[in-house]
């Protein structure tokens, strides 16, 4: 059996110890790459200067892209603001009259709500109209049934009634509350709230010269404006 079994000799270096401690220390030891401090620091501003022109080159499309859509979006709005303003003349020279007359009826709703609410506001009114007949010899009131019953309950509420011997309060079922006609043989005087009313309507019905239309500068293009004449020109 032993001239079939073969002697294996090993070789010196087929294992060779390594010291621990050693191992240790060259894992310890810094690595040097052969660059100084200065080195390092340019490269890293040379990497950061190539950075920043690389960002450069790949944000400036973009940015000549939205100054464009910018400069668009700034000409549409002009554009619209023109076409507002010509569409606000328009509407302002043909709805003029509607919108007032709308106005002024509303305001004359509000005005009967209030006579119908308070009976004192006929006092004045006939005040002021004696004021006009104090000549005539003879003078004739005639009121609303609230109103000539209000007058007529207490003298205090229309002391003038004495100095007047020859005035008459009667009452008249056509007039509303809040207004009244004067007769005298030196004429009559209409104060009927109707009449009032329709007096206010012609005054405002009549043209301004006074008023016009004021163009002022705004962002986005003139804007106009409803003002005086002479505001307008002091202003200017």
């Amino acid at each position: 059996m032993s001239s079939l079994v073969r002697n294996t000799r090993l070789s010196d270096d087929a294992y060779q110890l390594r010291d621990p401690e050693a191992e240790a220390r060259l894992r310890a030891a810094p690595v040097t790459l052969g660059y100084t401090e200065e080195e390092l620091q340019a490269a890293r501003a040379e990497a950061h200067r190539a950075g920043r022109e690389d960002a450069w080159l790949e944000i400036a499309p973009l940015k000549r892209e939205l100054e464009a859509e910018t400069a668009r979006a700034v000409a549409a709005l002009h554009a619209l603001a023109g076409r507002l303003e010509g569409e606000f003349r328009r509407m302002l020279s043909s709805h003029a009259e509607d919108l007032c007359q709308f106005a002024f009826e509303i305001a004359s709703r509000v005005v009967r709500v209030e006579l119908r609410q308070r009976p004192e506001a006929i006092v004045p009114l006939v005040r002021e109209m004696l004021e006009q007949a104090a000549s005539a010899e003879r003078v004739h009131v005639r009121l609303s049934t609230r109103d000539f019953n209000y007058l007529k309950q207490d003298p205090a509420h229309l002391p003038e009634t004495l100095a007047f011997p020859n005035l008459r309060l009667r009452p008249d079922s056509s007039l509303e509350p809040g207004g009244c006609v004067v007769e005298s043989e030196q004429g009559n005087w209409d104060a009927r709230v109707a009449t009032q009313l329709a007096r206010i309507e012609l005054a405002l019905n009549e043209p301004r010269p006074d008023l016009q239309l004021v163009e002022r500068e705004n962002p986005l293009g003139t804007e106009a404006t409803l003002g005086n004449e002479g505001e307008a020109a002091a202003a200017a």
